[in-house]
């Protein structure tokens, strides 16, 4: 599963937020099975 960030404007750290995001919440998901990622393909909100 993923989950897409999207901002209207994007600041130059958003992946080092997003990497932030992920390490936090690593230990919850790492007993399930499959993937879960968190990013950005840096367009803005539909």
């Amino acid at each position: 599963m993923a989950l897409y960030v999207r901002q209207k404007e994007y600041d130059e750290d958003i992946f080092d937020v997003i990497d932030e995001i992920s390490e936090e919440y690593e230990n919850l998901l790492s007993e399930s099975e499959g993937w879960f990622v968190l990013t950005s393909d840096l367009h803005p909100p539909a």
